[in-house]
């Protein structure tokens, strides 16, 4: 029964033979997998082995790479899902290794960071690629220039372009909006419909599309949605429908918030969801935290939002009260959490072999 496997862990040098082991041996029971992610719990500096052995999993359809994961570790093996693979995403390669080129006829969804881009272009031939994610602490003029080329050749069939940021986002400003144009990229995609782009652009005259119908700008904190939706220059985008802004911190950004929900999502739709630790809200035009405080200490909190900031289409679309605000309210209102369970390494491993045993 098991369709996904998620690995966030570092296993200790001493292990790492009986972790593969173990971890492979689950595989192996595990004929209808399709989804495995391989992310490490904090960032690393160094690139870490791949646990997993491809071949034994030949139905997978979603893979997903993190940080620590050098696209030099799967590419000997990544040909044999050629023709599942629907969702791929990786982050560091190694350019002084040759590698072989794959095709993936079905792939339609790609994330990966922007200096990895250029080289992965070369490696993979991706036809029915519809949605590209392109993941930065930081973009830079130089990046946009480097994947220009990959954007014309993919860019003609891409239904969605995101510049999301991964990590910890330090600088207020992720991007400059006068170091680069990022104008030229929208013009390779015509049939663009989804586009994510920082909070800093939100007022850039420089930017048009003529087919785009939704834009998701993210920032670090919530504005206004009067004053920030009155900066978007419209004009430039006359088939948009619907313009959001995304309220991201740390622990959100390991997803992918624009796709996990979707800007054509109506008020009528589920628009909660309590990932561990993180209650994020969807509410008309928003996107956000509604749970406690981040780690730049800002508080999200809704009720100190005036009911004047959303805008409804129509007296039908108007919500009312309803089960979701009640279990915002019960979040606030429940006692003290039970203080979380600590153990040293050595604890670790002991309860790790008893578990064996």
């Amino acid at each position: 029964m098991i369709k996904e496997i998620g690995i966030h862990c570092f296993a200790p040098e001493g292990y790492s033979v009986v972790f593969r082991n173990d971890l492979n041996a689950v595989v192996a029971r595990a004929p209808r997998l399709s989804s495995l992610v391989l992310r490490a719990p904090s960032p690393c500096n160094v690139t870490l082995a791949v646990p997993i052995v491809f071949e034994d999993i030949p139905s997978i359809t979603h893979l997903d790479c993190g940080l620590t994961v050098d696209y030099a570790d799967i590419h000997a093996h990544i040909g044999n899902l050629s023709s599942t693979l629907l969702s791929l995403s990786i982050h560091h390669c190694d350019t002084s290794v040759l590698h072989p080129v794959h095709t993936f006829p079905h792939l339609e969804i790609l994330r990966c960071s922007a200096s990895a881009l250029p080289r992965l272009s070369g490696w993979l031939i991706l036809p029915n690629l519809k949605t590209l994610i392109i993941s930065q602490i930081r973009l830079v003029e130089r990046e946009l220039r480097a994947f220009l080329p990959f954007c014309k050749i993919h860019g003609p069939n891409l239904r969605t372009l995101s510049f999301w940021p991964v990590g910890t986002i330090i600088r207020r400003r992720y991007y400059n909006p006068d170091s680069a144009d990022m104008q030229h990229i929208l013009e390779c995609c015509p049939r663009l419909e989804h586009l994510v782009l920082p909070g800093a652009l939100a007022s850039s005259p420089a930017l048009s599309h003529p087919k785009v119908k939704w834009i998701d700008f993210w920032t670090m904190y919530i504005h206004s949605n009067s004053s920030f939706l009155n900066s978007v220059t419209t004009p430039n985008f006359p088939a948009v429908k619907g313009i959001r802004q995304l309220v991201v911190s740390a622990p959100l950004l390991c997803g992918h918030i624009p796709t996990t929900i979707p800007p054509h999502l109506k008020l009528e739709d589920p628009f909660e969801y309590d990932y561990p630790g993180v209650f994020l809200r969807h509410g008309n035009d928003r996107v956000y935290r509604n749970d406690a405080t981040d780690f730049m200490g800002v508080e999200y909190d809704e009720d100190d939002e005036s009911d004047d900031d959303y805008v409804f289409e129509d007296a039908s679309s108007n919500p009312t009260s309803s089960d979701s605000d009640e279990s915002a309210d019960s979040l606030g209102s429940e006692g003290v959490e039970d203080p979380e369970w600590e153990a040293d390494h050595e604890s670790t491993l002991a309860l790790h072999d008893q578990l064996r045993n």
